[in-house]
């Protein structure tokens, strides 16, 4: 029995230390959108448990869900007064996609999120590289 016990808590320890999440950043300011470049850019596919934090680079914004397929509603709050630096996070529990905006500026700052199955993104793929060939140097 007891080497049971100690098995399944090696069994569980190990799965907790493979389980990863991540966070995504999105540079949160007039013109972010889903066709901005880099960090600016608000739609993003992420997996199930990463958290994503918008970050204000101007002031006056906010975030605040849309529509929802995954059931995933947040909002930053009040936008009047809000300095650059204003961060505000949401960790997404549900596959699906959620639609996002800033309600001052919702036709300029729009985005998706699209939360995929833990470990979708992350899948190793091992590539061949052919037959080497060996030839002594003359």
């Amino acid at each position: 029995m007891v080497k049971k016990l100690l098995f399944i808590l090696l069994f569980v320890f190990s799965v907790s230390i493979n389980a990863q999440t991540n966070t995504v950043n999105i540079d949160w300011n007039y013109g972010s959108n889903s066709n901005a470049t880099g960090d600016a850019n608000a739609s993003r596919i992420i997996e199930v448990g990463d958290t994503v934090t918008w970050t204000w680079t101007s002031g006056g914004h906010n975030v605040v869900s849309t529509a929802s397929t995954a059931g995933e509603s947040f909002n930053s709050g009040a936008y009047a007064g809000t300095p650059s630096g204003t961060t505000f996070s949401h960790t997404f529990t549900s596959i699906g996609a959620t639609d996002y905006v800033c309600s001052p500026h919702a036709g300029n700052m729009f985005g998706t999120i699209t939360v995929v199955a833990d470990g979708s993104l992350s899948v190793v793929s091992f590539e061949t590289l052919g037959t080497i060939d060996m030839y002594p140097n003359p």
